[in-house]
């Protein structure tokens, strides 16, 4: 921008220019004074008017409020210079009374000096403009109404006398206070310019030598009075000059000087975020090299969608580009049995800590993993992130699986070893007991007594085999979904009964007692009464060979409910630990494994219940407390009505009691002495 200092050159050329505007302007007078004066005090009304408006129009434009107050109380002041124009001698528009311009002119230099000496306030002070607008109105409005309408403002004029002594007084009034103000401009220190501080200084010089002139005329139209009009002009041109220096260039410079500065700061600014973003780029590529060197796929997680994914990740499901797995809801590649898990974890409370590893089914382009997966909640631009570290684990998992695996054949061979010793001493003992039978009627022959004890022997035997036989038969068949019960609707209570009956004399082995119980007579359900028969005298066996001597066995059949029926068998005998009662249904399970116990039985007879009970549609449960005893409770559901009870029974005919106690032989043939 163009340089609107004022200069050395500028000075000298408007010097040279004042020897011919003081002619031009002293011909005028000569000519026609009122002329003359009209003029010069117009143009300086306009110029004053123009700096006012100025002043206003720029004041959000510029902070130096001393040249916005110099400006704007300027405009207030031309308010009396037009009264004293219009009220001039020549003029007469208000009045013919000399006295008057004279006075208005005083009313003039007081306000100007007043309000020249309050700027320098403002030179490090906020102006109000209102404030200062209402102050003005405030001096000027009552003294042009005291000095146009009344009489009480002091005369300062005498036509054909000259100056009267106020007006004499006022103007070294003036002198002093213009004097004080240049010392002011001269040892005052302010932020404004030296070239603009030298022309206020100049214009108030001007207007010193305007009131000294202006102190001694007689006559309006006189030299003096001449020469302290074009004082006052010239002050005013200097004034005006540094004025609009102040509030229309200056403004523009300082807005070009702060839009350079800003500039410059943006420019600044600029750098430091392009230095920033170079960090930050290589901080971001550092970082995504240290996360792809991690063994783990990473994941991030937004709003239940996947943001971010690492190149480990996509090296796990053979991704080219992120394009399949972005955006995707991670829901979507979790396999839905784990939803719970991972729900829990999104929707976790404390969002502070590191949660801890759960495993998760992932499936990715076709591709399925087991994966181990750590969590972090962390928090971006105001929403919560998921990362999710995700290790491959499916090896791992296959190797766990298959360890499990052996260990089920190991534990399974360990059975079946455990089963084939307990089948080898099963099988064992009864031949050894027949063999020696034999050998015993071989040399007893003529004794019949001895031969029927030991046919007796070998007969029991005999059945030991059957029975063990026809559990291994019967497990199989149930395994193998061939063993299908033939249910008929039966009164349970008679069979319950009829086989504690036939297994009375079994209980001498260890001088038991058996109690039957029953709430009703008549009690039906579909059941098969040979399997029944078959449950009931397994669990009879065991409470005898279980029992402590002197013992108790107690039967009990009852309702629960209005549709199902309880067969209770409880005994007072050893019962069993807590260790045995975790695997009683287990096939191949034995509560005494060593081959010196004191009861036979090869290990299915429990599991043969459960199934045989299960195949009824039956449910069996137990209670037992070591050295107390146990309870096996059996249910089965309850038929109403007596139509197709009666229609079964005519049907069906009791079982011969000879068919019961061969069945008590066979389930009792490892109970003996």
């Amino acid at each position: 921008m163009r340089n609107l200092s004022f200069s050395k050159n500028n000075i000298l050329l408007m010097l040279f220019s004042i020897p011919f505007f003081l002619f031009i302007a002293f011909y005028i007078s000569m000519r026609n004074y009122f002329l003359f004066h009209t003029s010069i005090e117009i143009v300086t009304i306009v110029i004053g008017f123009s700096a006012m408006v100025a002043s206003i129009k720029t004041l959000n434009m510029s902070n130096n409020n001393y040249f916005h107050f110099l400006g704007i109380t300027s405009g207030f002041t031309m308010i009396i210079t037009f009264a004293h124009v219009i009220t001039y001698k020549g003029a007469a528009i208000l009045t013919n009374d000399p006295n008057i311009p004279t006075q208005l002119y005083i009313l003039y230099k007081y306000f100007d000096c007043i309000f020249l000496a309050i700027s320098f306030y403002f030179i490090n002070n906020k102006m109000n403009i209102k404030l200062v607008t209402t102050l003005s109105l405030s001096f000027i409005v009552p003294f042009l109404w005291i000095i146009l309408f009344s009489n009480l403002f002091p005369k300062c004029y005498n036509e054909g006398i000259g100056l009267t002594r106020f007006k004499i007084i006022s103007e070294y009034l003036f002198c002093l206070c213009y004097i004080v103000i240049l010392f002011f401009l001269k040892f005052k220190k302010t932020t404004i310019s030296k070239d603009k501080v030298n022309l206020i200084a100049l214009s108030v010089i001007f207007k010193l030598i305007s009131s000294i002139f202006f102190s001694f005329y007689i006559d309006v139209y006189d030299i003096s009075n001449f020469i302290g009009h074009i004082s006052n002009f010239i002050s005013y041109c200097l004034f005006y000059s540094v004025l609009f220096k102040g509030v229309m260039f200056e403004p523009y410079q300082s807005l070009l000087n702060k839009l350079t500065l800003k500039s410059n700061e943006l420019e600044m600014l600029n750098k430091s975020l392009i230095d920033a973003k170079i960090k930050i780029e290589k901080e971001y590529t550092n970082n995504e090299r240290l996360i792809n060197f991690l063994p783990d796929g990473i994941l991030i997680v937004e709003d239940g969608k996947i943001v971010y994914s690492n190149k480990r990740f996509m090296d796990m499901f053979n991704l080219l580009n992120t394009d399949k797995i972005l955006n995707k809801n991670i829901f979507s590649i979790v396999a839905s049995s784990y939803h719970s898990i991972l729900s829990s974890r999104i929707n976790a409370l404390d969002k502070t800590t590191l949660l801890t590893p759960v495993i998760y089914e992932i499936e990715v382009n076709n591709k399925k993993i087991f994966a181990e997966v750590c969590s972090l909640y962390t928090n971006n631009k105001s929403k919560d992130q998921l990362i999710m570290a995700i290790r491959d684990i499916s090896d791992k998992k296959s190797a766990e699986d298959m360890k499990l695996k052996l260990m089920e054949i190991e534990k399974s061979e360990e059975l079946k070893n455990e089963f084939f010793i307990n089948i080898s001493h099963e099988l064992k003992t009864p031949i050894n007991v027949i063999y020696s039978a034999l050998q015993l009627q071989s040399i007893y022959k003529g004794d019949v007594e001895s031969i029927e004890k030991y046919n007796d022997l070998m007969k029991k035997n005999c059945l030991r085999l059957i029975r063990l036989s026809d559990n291994m038969l019967d497990i199989t068949k149930i395994q193998s979904g061939f063993l299908k019960p033939n249910l008929l609707v039966e009164n349970i209570v008679p069979i319950i009964e009829n086989v504690c009956v036939s297994v009375v004399e079994y209980l001498n082995f260890k001088n038991l007692s058996l109690t039957f119980d029953t709430e009703h007579e008549e009690l039906y359900s579909k059941i098969d009464k040979a399997l029944v028969e078959r449950i009931l005298l397994n669990l009879l066996s065991n409470a005898v060979k279980y029992g402590k001597e002197n013992g108790n066995i107690f039967v009990n059949v009852y309702t629960e409910g209005l549709d199902t029926i309880a067969i209770s068998v409880k005994d007072d005998g050893i019962g069993m630990q807590l260790e045995a009662q975790q695997k009683v249904f287990l096939r191949l399970q034995k509560l005494d494994n060593s081959l010196s116990r004191n009861t036979e039985g090869s290990g299915v007879g429990l599991f043969l219940v459960k199934s045989l009970t299960e195949i009824q549609q039956g449910t069996i449960n137990f209670w037992s407390k070591f050295n107390e005893g146990t309870e096996f409770i059996i249910r089965f559901s309850r038929v109403h009505g007596y139509e197709e009870v009666c229609a079964t029974i005519e049907e069906e005919q009791d079982t011969p009691l000879k068919d019961t106690m061969e069945k008590v032989a066979i389930e009792f043939s490892d109970i003996y002495n």
